[in-house]
């Protein structure tokens, strides 16, 4: 089992999965902590071809399954549906 380095300088904020064993630690957290912040197949260029296409308006209700770290729920929100539901699964 590895722990992800907790920090000794508490002014800054924590790190996301700081203190977590990286056996226990929800994907999406490992890849962000190595620089990956769109886990979606094409990445971001492809999550906002996709977004474009489907042309969510003030009209749409936009349900999101397992948000991650919420680069894709700030793009959809940039476009102002009628509601936005996240859901993300709670270990």
């Amino acid at each position: 089992m590895r722990y992800i380095d907790v920090q000794e300088d508490k002014s800054s904020p924590p790190s996301l999965g700081q203190g977590v064993c990286q056996d226990k630690m929800p994907g999406h957290w490992l890849l962000a902590s190595l620089g990956k912040k769109v886990l979606r197949p094409g990445g971001l260029e492809l999550t906002r071809a996709m977004l474009e296409r489907i042309g969510i308006g003030p009209d749409d209700r936009v349900v999101e399954f397992a948000p991650g770290l919420g680069v894709t729920a700030k793009l959809v929100l940039d476009r102002k549906p009628c509601s936005y539901i996240a859901v993300e699964h709670a270990a």
